[in-house]
This record gives C-alpha cells, sequence and structure tokens, in this order.
C-alpha cells in the first residue's frame, strides 16, 4: 500500500467507493479536516470516481489491462504512479480511466497542473479550487476550472462560488454563453444542458455579468440577472426566500409561513406555528449550516415567542402577534 498525502491509497479508494467501514471513514474524516489542502485532494478523488461512474455505460474491460494501460501512460510522461491495491475501487477507477480514454485520473491523483475538473452526483459536492476559492456543485453539475494566470470556470449546471480576492486576477465564469466577471464574492450561476437561460444571482459582493456583445449589467447583492433566448434581462431583485449551495437560506422580509415550510423542506423536520396572528410576521436572516433546533430558537427570540418541543424533529412556535 502506497502512502499519498500522509493516507493511505486504499482507504481513500475504499471512501471514495463508499465501501470504508466507520472507523475507516472516521479517519478520512479527520484528515481532511487536518487541512484544507487534503480536503482538495479528496475533491479531486470524488471527480475522478464520479467521471469513472459515467464509464459505467461501455464496453466490459480487463481491469487489470486497463491499469497497466494507465501505468504505461505515466510512465511515458515519467510520472511515477501510484501502486494499484488489491481494492476493486482502485482497479475499477484505472479501468474506468481507460475506457474514457482520457489522462484525467493520473491528472488528479498526481496534482498535475492548474486545471481541475468537479462533478456531482446525485448530492451537493463541496470543494476548494487552486486559488482558495470554494465552489459548492448541485447535484448532475459539472465545471472545468484553470487557476493559472487568468482564474477561468467553464460550468454546465448550478453552483454556488465563495471567490477569494485577487485584484490582480479576475475570476470569471463561463455558462452558456454568458460571462461573469467577479475579484471576490459569493453567487451562484445555473446554466442547465439543452436550456437557453442562464441565470446568475449575487449573495454579497458585485459581479459583471455580459453576453457577447451585449452592454455588461452589473450586479450587486441581493440581485440577479437572466439571460433568456438572446435576450440579458434588466438586474432584478431576488425573492424573499432564497437558498444557496446546499443549505444556505436567506430571508429578505419572508412571512413566517414560508420560512417554517422552506425550513421544513430543507431539513426534513416538522415545525409548526401555533396560532393564525404570527402568521405574517416578516423575517430578515440568513442561516448557513446551523442545527435545525438552534434556528427555531434564534427565530422564536427575534419576535419574542415561545417555542414547544414536540419530539426530536419537531418544534410548534407560540406567539400572540408580532
Amino acid at each position: 500500500m502506497e502512502l499519498y498525502s500522509n493516507i493511505d491509497s486504499d482507504l481513500l479508494a475504499l471512501f471514495v467507493a463508499g465501501e470504508a467501514d466507520a472507523a475507516q471513514r472516521a479517519a478520512v474524516e479527520q484528515w481532511v479536516a487536518a487541512a484544507p489542502a487534503n480536503a482538495l485532494e479528496l475533491q479531486r478523488l470524488r471527480a475522478a470516481w464520479s467521471m469513472a461512474e459515467g464509464a459505467g455505460d461501455g464496453p466490459d474491460v480487463d481491469v487489470d489491462a486497463a491499469w497497466q494501460r494507465v501505468a504505461a501512460r505515466m510512465d511515458a510522461a515519467k510520472v511515477i504512479p501510484l501502486r494499484p491495491s488489491r481494492s476493486s475501487a482502485w482497479k475499477w477507477m484505472a479501468a474506468a480511466a481507460a475506457v474514457v480514454g482520457t489522462f484525467f485520473l493520473v491528472r488528479v491523483l498526481m496534482g498535475g497542473p492548474e486545471s481541475q475538473q468537479l462533478a456531482s452526483g446525485n448530492d451537493f459536492m463541496k470543494a476548494a479550487l487552486a486559488d482558495s476559492s470554494t465552489v459548492t456543485l448541485s447535484p448532475g453539475s459539472r465545471l472545468v476550472a484553470d487557476m493559472g494566470d487568468e482564474r477561468h470556470v467553464e460550468l454546465t449546471g448550478q453552483a454556488y462560488f465563495e471567490v477569494k480576492r485577487d485584484e490582480a486576477r479576475p475570476f470569471v465564469v463561463d455558462a452558456g454563453g454568458m460571462s461573469v466577471t467577479v475579484l471576490g464574492t459569493a453567487f451562484e450561476v445555473t446554466h442547465r444542458d439543452g436550456n437557453d437561460t442562464v441565470t446568475v444571482r449575487v449573495h454579497h459582493g458585485k459581479v459583471g455579468v455580459a453576453h457577447y456583445g451585449v452592454e455588461a449589467v452589473v450586479l450587486a447583492a441581493g440581485e440577479k440577472a437572466q439571460w433568456v433566448k438572446g435576450e440579458l434581462l434588466v438586474r432584478s431583485a431576488i425573492g424573499p426566500v432564497e437558498r444557496w449551495a446546499d443549505r444556505i437560506i436567506q430571508f429578505n422580509n419572508a412571512p413566517l409561513q414560508q420560512v417554517v415550510e422552506e425550513l421544513n423542506a430543507a431539513y426534513g423536520v416538522r415545525i409548526e406555528l401555533g396560532n393564525e396572528a404570527i402568521l405574517g410576521c416578516p423575517l430578515t436572516a440568513t442561516f448557513g449550516n446551523e442545527p435545525v433546533d438552534q434556528v427555531v430558537h434564534v427565530i422564536a427570540n427575534t419576535f419574542g415567542f415561545e417555542v414547544v418541543s414536540n419530539g426530536p424533529e419537531g418544534w410548534t412556535i407560540n406567539g400572540e402577534g408580532c
């Protein structure tokens, strides 16, 4: 077995393949928490695995022969490959890399140049980019990021970006012909395959949005713009309830009834309002990854209401109006 970035390579493969036991998962999670670079390496490996899963519909391959072909390519590039373990996960990834016909797996594992390719499966994927910016890919999304002298991302799907400020290197996202340029901010871009609509929403900071020869629109926090079938729409305000990434929820004068409905959907819990007098109480707040019971008590304290627990995943908020 080889050591890769101070962790056993077989252990990483088992973790990414979903074959690790509780103790093994805990060891990987501890390694990831130890340094941002470790988290980045895990995301790169997950991206390789996601790409490998997509190759499952192809023809049957000889995994041992596939590894030999990949190893030969690494040898030709004068790169010392990681020795494949007997784990089925490593062999399957090597075979998938051969089926896909790319050097992607090798580049991901060995660090490679400054280009990164990420693809999410059925879940959200959070990753650190090479410039220390972070991105959360929504399910079924993919991107290619080049963080060299220029910071450039090509996106298909939906992604939420927290961009590290660098005035000398603007951060540019291309999606469906729309170009989004920022220095340092948080925003979301949505562009689905086969869809003529591109949407940009700004969480905080400012971004510049343009589409080919059309005059750029500058968006500030709380604003959005869309490109629909050849026409860049004038910027508009985001709605009373906005969800960012996997679980950042922003309420802008949202009625409490809508707040509760959104929290129930996001957390899979049951929050109820005690009477009709408080249904329309407006809430302006942003919640990240706080525990849901903490969120419930913050909301109640905002209005001077009381909270009654209805079990481990249920609460009732009581009050006489706002």
